[in-house]
């Protein structure tokens, strides 16, 4: 990561997640920060807590609600907006926060990240 410029490596689709860590998430709301200094960190939903303490080889694991009664957007927004929190990122006001597509709020993530580097 280092020879490419990379401050960590974020996968989210279901096999990759699987292959770096041994743990296969429900419904594809997971994702995984390999950072280039420190231990990765397994992202994915309360109700996959005991698989992924049983299967997957990281030992930092967040988790996520997938349905919360007081927060209206889909769980793929919460696992982004963890995301940011492990890069120190803000999620930005702009993102819309109730849209439940994973790549729109992917893409806006990646500009804002972009928009920063030199």
């Amino acid at each position: 990561m280092t020879d490419e410029g990379l401050d960590a490596l974020v996968v989210r689709a279901p096999d990759n997640v699987l292959y770096l860590t041994n743990f296969w998430g429900m419904k594809g709301y997971e994702a995984v920060v390999f950072p280039r200094e420190g231990e990765p960190v397994l992202i994915c939903l309360e109700a996959s807590a005991e698989d992924a303490t049983r299967d997957a080889w990281t030992d930092d694991v967040r988790f996520l609600r997938g349905y919360v009664d007081d927060d209206p957007r889909p769980p793929t927004a919460r696992t982004l907006e963890l995301l940011c929190t492990l890069l120190g990122r803000r999620l930005g006001d702009h993102v819309p926060p109730a849209s439940p597509d994973w790549h729109t709020l992917m893409s806006e993530l990646v500009r804002e990240l972009q928009r920063e580097l030199p």
